[in-house]
Protein backbone atom coordinates (compact mmCIF):
# COMPACT_ATOMS: atom_id res chain seq x y z
CA UNK A 1 0.00 0.00 0.00
CA UNK A 2 1.40 3.11 -0.91
CA UNK A 3 2.45 5.97 1.70
CA UNK A 4 2.21 8.78 -0.46
CA UNK A 5 -1.26 9.74 -2.62
CA UNK A 6 -0.28 9.29 -5.95
CA UNK A 7 -2.74 11.78 -6.63
CA UNK A 8 -4.44 14.84 -5.13
CA UNK A 9 -7.43 16.81 -6.39
CA UNK A 10 -8.71 20.08 -5.05
CA UNK A 11 -12.01 21.47 -5.61
CA UNK A 12 -10.71 25.67 -4.62
CA UNK A 13 -12.91 28.19 -6.06
CA UNK A 14 -13.65 31.71 -5.23
CA UNK A 15 -16.93 31.39 -3.57
CA UNK A 16 -19.30 34.44 -3.91
CA UNK A 17 -20.29 36.10 -0.85
CA UNK A 18 -24.56 36.23 -1.40
CA UNK A 19 -25.07 33.16 -3.05
CA UNK A 20 -28.82 34.03 -3.67
CA UNK A 21 -27.22 36.97 -5.76
CA UNK A 22 -27.12 35.78 -9.30
CA UNK A 23 -23.37 35.60 -9.89
CA UNK A 24 -23.04 35.40 -13.90
CA UNK A 25 -20.05 33.52 -15.17
CA UNK A 26 -18.71 32.85 -18.52
CA UNK A 27 -15.62 30.47 -19.62
CA UNK A 28 -12.93 32.45 -21.20
CA UNK A 29 -9.41 31.98 -22.23
CA UNK A 30 -6.03 33.15 -20.74
CA UNK A 31 -2.88 34.58 -21.39
CA UNK A 32 -0.20 31.71 -22.27
CA UNK A 33 2.74 31.07 -19.51
CA UNK A 34 0.83 32.96 -17.00
CA UNK A 35 -0.11 32.15 -13.46
CA UNK A 36 -3.52 33.48 -12.28
CA UNK A 37 -4.35 33.20 -8.49
CA UNK A 38 -8.17 32.44 -7.21
CA UNK A 39 -9.72 35.93 -6.79
CA UNK A 40 -7.65 37.02 -9.55
CA UNK A 41 -9.06 40.13 -11.81
CA UNK A 42 -8.37 39.74 -15.32
CA UNK A 43 -8.76 42.52 -18.02
CA UNK A 44 -9.57 41.51 -21.72
CA UNK A 45 -6.47 41.90 -23.98
CA UNK A 46 -7.38 43.94 -26.97
CA UNK A 47 -10.46 42.33 -28.22
CA UNK A 48 -8.69 38.94 -28.46
CA UNK A 49 -11.00 37.38 -26.34
CA UNK A 50 -8.26 36.47 -24.22
CA UNK A 51 -7.80 37.45 -20.48
CA UNK A 52 -4.92 38.61 -18.66
CA UNK A 53 -4.45 39.93 -14.84
CA UNK A 54 -5.63 43.41 -14.58
CA UNK A 55 -3.10 46.19 -14.43
CA UNK A 56 -3.97 49.67 -13.91
CA UNK A 57 -0.58 50.52 -15.63
CA UNK A 58 -1.48 48.15 -18.79
CA UNK A 59 -2.14 49.52 -22.13
CA UNK A 60 -3.05 46.65 -23.79
CA UNK A 61 -6.72 46.10 -22.69
CA UNK A 62 -5.64 44.57 -19.67
CA UNK A 63 -6.02 48.04 -17.75
CA UNK A 64 -9.84 47.83 -17.85
CA UNK A 65 -11.15 45.24 -15.42
CA UNK A 66 -13.60 43.03 -16.73
CA UNK A 67 -13.99 39.88 -14.09
CA UNK A 68 -12.77 37.52 -11.90
CA UNK A 69 -10.92 33.92 -12.42
CA UNK A 70 -12.44 31.67 -10.21
CA UNK A 71 -9.89 29.28 -9.23
CA UNK A 72 -6.39 28.97 -9.12
CA UNK A 73 -4.79 27.92 -12.56
CA UNK A 74 -1.71 28.07 -14.56
CA UNK A 75 -1.11 28.72 -18.52
CA UNK A 76 1.25 26.80 -20.43
CA UNK A 77 3.13 28.62 -23.79
CA UNK A 78 0.18 27.34 -25.83
CA UNK A 79 -2.83 28.58 -23.27
CA UNK A 80 -3.42 25.55 -21.99
CA UNK A 81 -4.71 25.90 -18.74
CA UNK A 82 -4.12 23.26 -15.75
CA UNK A 83 -6.56 23.82 -12.35
CA UNK A 84 -3.37 24.68 -9.57
CA UNK A 85 -0.21 26.68 -9.06
CA UNK A 86 1.62 24.93 -12.32
CA UNK A 87 0.92 24.40 -16.10
CA UNK A 88 1.74 20.51 -15.51
CA UNK A 89 -1.44 19.36 -16.61
CA UNK A 90 -3.87 17.94 -13.60
CA UNK A 91 -3.49 14.56 -12.03
CA UNK A 92 -4.81 12.97 -14.83
CA UNK A 93 -2.49 15.03 -16.86
CA UNK A 94 -5.22 17.42 -18.72
CA UNK A 95 -5.97 20.71 -19.48
CA UNK A 96 -8.71 23.28 -20.33
CA UNK A 97 -8.94 25.48 -22.70
CA UNK A 98 -11.02 27.76 -20.65
CA UNK A 99 -11.51 28.58 -17.11
CA UNK A 100 -14.85 29.80 -15.50
CA UNK A 101 -14.62 34.12 -14.53
CA UNK A 102 -17.25 35.76 -12.99
CA UNK A 103 -18.39 39.13 -14.40
CA UNK A 104 -20.56 40.20 -11.79
CA UNK A 105 -21.53 39.26 -8.27
CA UNK A 106 -20.71 39.97 -4.68
CA UNK A 107 -17.66 39.08 -2.93
CA UNK A 108 -15.60 39.42 -0.09
CA UNK A 109 -12.57 41.80 -1.15
CA UNK A 110 -10.02 40.21 1.10
CA UNK A 111 -10.82 37.17 -1.56
CA UNK A 112 -10.27 39.84 -4.78
CA UNK A 113 -6.59 39.83 -6.06
CA UNK A 114 -6.01 43.09 -7.61
CA UNK A 115 -8.60 45.10 -6.34
CA UNK A 116 -7.86 48.96 -5.95
CA UNK A 117 -9.96 51.60 -6.07
CA UNK A 118 -9.76 52.35 -9.91
CA UNK A 119 -10.81 48.74 -10.37
CA UNK A 120 -13.52 49.32 -8.31
CA UNK A 121 -14.89 52.42 -9.80
CA UNK A 122 -13.96 50.93 -13.58
CA UNK A 123 -16.07 47.81 -12.46
CA UNK A 124 -18.85 50.06 -11.84
CA UNK A 125 -19.82 48.06 -8.48
CA UNK A 126 -20.04 49.67 -4.94
CA UNK A 127 -18.78 48.62 -1.39
CA UNK A 128 -21.56 47.30 0.39
CA UNK A 129 -19.49 47.12 3.25
CA UNK A 130 -16.44 47.63 4.89
CA UNK A 131 -13.69 49.06 2.23
CA UNK A 132 -11.45 48.16 -0.55
CA UNK A 133 -8.76 46.38 1.49
CA UNK A 134 -11.54 44.86 3.94
CA UNK A 135 -15.12 44.61 2.86
CA UNK A 136 -17.74 43.33 0.56
CA UNK A 137 -17.81 44.61 -2.83
CA UNK A 138 -20.54 44.05 -5.74
CA UNK A 139 -20.37 44.46 -8.99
Amino acid sequence: MPQNPSKTFSNARLIPFYPGVPHPQQAVRLKPSTVFEQGRLVGEIGTTGVFSPYDADNEDGTEIPKGIVDRPCATDAQGEITYGAAATGGPSGETHLTVPAYFGGAFKTTDLVGLDENAATVLGGHLISGSIADGIYSF
